[in-house]
């Protein structure tokens, strides 16, 4: 309503009424907008901080080594303090938006209040009305700038995140290839030290072999026996010498004094002597390795004018042979009655 220049303007009823629910609706539609924006931001910045943390923690868990523990920590740190921020600001704005719609509240209640009197054209305070709804188109301009910080704020802590999964993708392939190039170098160097044992342990054989030979082929062996007692013999027995001269480097002898055989002990090749007095002419003897021939000893008939004489006539045999530990040298006597005495066998290495 208009009136002369010195009466003062007041604001009809109808139109501060279309302007306040007016007002009313856009502070509901951005009071909602912001709500769901901000709920928005708030879940998927949990949601990424969740899987941050997650994805740090897995990746910690797999490689203890990793150089920058310290760096992810903090950086969890600092996600955790914005949502916490974020968080905080969010309560507060909904506390201004609870106090801004009970100041609404009041207002329509004194408004309705001065409709009913019939006065809203005379009311003096007016002024105050006006002033209080820039007050709030203001505030809702100070919270559509401080909307857009926040936003800013979001977008710079989403590209910190990305940043930061970036990092952790390439610190975790340079673990990788790291753990894969020592894997192999391990298994390189496991491969070389077996190899290194194994021809140790060949050559440690052979050293203790060489060994063995040389403390074997360094050993003296020989022994010296004899028999002078006269004994008569059958066929197809085994001389026997029970008198032992001498000996070195033997510690069978037993079987030497009583069946006649040497028993080798000592690798190596052995000169082998026998001198056999028989009592008779024609008599055969057969030297034995093991069980097979090596060698006959004769008493030949050498007094052909006297063929009915008998005397005692000395042989000898003289032969070398190759043995191994258990090897056997013994002497048979063929025929039978065959009288021996002063009968002598030598064995040297």
């Amino acid at each position: 309503m208009q009136k002369d220049d010195n009466t003062p303007h007041y604001l009809s009823t109808s139109k501060y009424l279309e302007d306040q629910t007016h007002i009313s609706h856009e502070l509901e539609k951005f009071r909602s907008h912001q709500e769901l924006t901000i709920n928005l931001l708030t879940t998927q910045l949990k949601d990424k901080i969740q899987d941050i943390e997650k994805h740090i923690l897995e990746k910690l868990s797999k490689n203890s080594t990793c150089k920058n523990n310290d760096d992810y920590e903090q950086i969890i740190k600092d996600l955790q303090y914005n949502n916490t921020r974020l968080a905080k600001n969010f309560e507060d704005l909904e506390a201004k938006y609870e106090n801004l719609n009970n100041q609404t509240t009041v207002l329509r209640q004194n408004l309705q209040k001065l409709l009913q009197l019939g006065i809203i054209e005379q009311l003096p305070t007016l002024s105050s009305l006006q002033n209080k709804v820039q007050h709030v188109d203001s505030f809702v301009l100070s919270m559509q700038n401080r909307d857009k910080a926040r936003d800013q704020d979001f977008m710079a802590l989403y590209n910190m995140t990305l940043q930061s999964q970036a990092k952790i993708y390439n610190d975790s392939t340079k673990i990788q290839k790291l753990k894969e190039s020592l894997n192999k170098s391990v298994l390189n160097a496991t491969d070389h030290l077996q190899h290194l044992e194994r021809v140790t342990n060949e050559m440690h054989a052979t050293i203790i072999h060489l060994q063995q030979n040389v403390s074997q082929n360094s050993k003296t062996v020989a022994v010296t026996a004899c028999d002078n007692t006269k004994t008569n013999y059958t066929g197809s027995t085994f001389v026997t010498f029970t008198t032992i001269l001498n000996s070195v480097g033997i510690t069978n002898l037993t079987s030497l004094q009583s069946t006649g055989q040497f028993v080798c002990e000592i690798s190596g090749i052995y000169d082998i002597s026998v001198v056999l007095t028989v009592y008779g002419r024609n008599k055969k003897f057969v030297v034995y390795k093991n069980n097979s021939y090596i060698g006959r000893i004769w008493v030949d008939d050498y007094y052909v004018e006297h063929p009915t004489d008998i005397y005692w006539r000395s042989t000898s045999f003289l032969t070398s042979a190759e043995l191994q530990p258990g090897d056997v040298i013994k002497i048979r006597a063929i025929q039978p009655h065959m009288i021996l005495e002063d009968s002598i066998i030598h064995v040297s290495q």
